[in-house]
């Protein structure tokens, strides 16, 4: 069973660790098991099952040299319908006061990408749910999901990603 709390367009939402395409999930490969996706800079895939949230991979955001070597991956998402609510949320893992960097760029033709954004500070060193509940605009045409680490020696380790409709 699943339950909502939304406040304003981020929201608390209680469900099972992991999410998979027939719960309306629009992303292949969600938790890493079949490798990696690509990445713009700075990530790998860990397979030891040691810092998976579910399953045996989870894809490690690292940056060991400095502000320049920050690290990020992206996914896209095309054929989304404009004006929806659209959840994006993850399990992420990092160091105590380390923030995680989360977006979604929203294509709209003709003008500059709309972005939504969440930027948070772990609470602790065990997996967390992060996550953005907003409307694509009404005008978008797909939408790029990225998350981020920009903290020079911090390892940040993602999980069981879930970009789909809000009911």
């Amino acid at each position: 069973m699943r339950a909502f709390l939304f406040a304003g367009t981020l929201g608390l939402f209680l469900a099972l660790p992991s999410w998979a395409e027939e719960d309306g999930n629009l992303l292949e490969n969600a938790s890493f098991e079949a490798g990696a996706w690509p990445s713009l800079k700075s990530s790998e895939i860990d397979t030891s099952g040691k810092n998976a949230h579910t399953g045996q991979s989870a894809m490690l955001l690292f940056n060991q040299a400095g502000k320049d070597d920050w690290s990020t991956f992206q996914a896209r998402v095309k054929d989304i319908e404009p004006g929806r609510t659209y959840r994006f949320a993850l399990y992420a893992k990092g160091s105590a006061g380390i923030p995680c960097k989360m977006k979604i760029h929203w294509t709209v033709p003709g003008e500059s990408d709309v972005v939504s954004k969440l930027e948070r500070k772990f609470e602790g060193e065990d997996f967390e749910l992060f996550e953005i509940i907003t409307d694509a605009p009404v005008s978008a045409t797909d939408a790029r999901l990225f998350v981020e680490n920009w903290t020079t020696g911090a390892d940040v380790w993602i999980d069981d990603l879930y970009f789909g409709p809000v009911n």
